[in-house]
């Protein structure tokens, strides 16, 4: 379902969860795991990362940055060309990392 949202042919997942609090930034995942979550979103991984979250029992979806912030840039885009009523586009460069 992640990667049909994010238009991916694919992403590094490790085990589905049933619960799906979220979050970024790879170096935040112990303190995700703290809060209870069982399953968190990022932009990236690293080996490091991979086998802390098997460690900490949290569902890791390494996604890309790409995927994850298009959305933000997208909305970003909107908003300045409301703000300042000029024209602002966003431009759909798929990277595959």
């Amino acid at each position: 379902m992640i990667a049909k949202i994010l238009e991916l042919e694919n992403i590094e997942a490790l085990d589905p969860s049933e619960r799906n609090p979220i979050g970024g930034a790879q170096d935040f995942i112990g303190k995700a795991a703290a809060m209870n979550c069982d399953a968190y979103i990022s932009g990236e991984v690293s080996e490091r990362t991979f086998y802390e979250a098997k460690e900490l029992d949290v569902h890791y979806y390494a996604c890309g940055h790409h995927a994850t912030e298009r959305y933000g840039v997208q909305q970003l885009a909107q908003a300045i060309a409301e703000q300042f009523n000029i024209d602002a586009s966003y431009f759909e460069l798929n990277n595959p990392i």
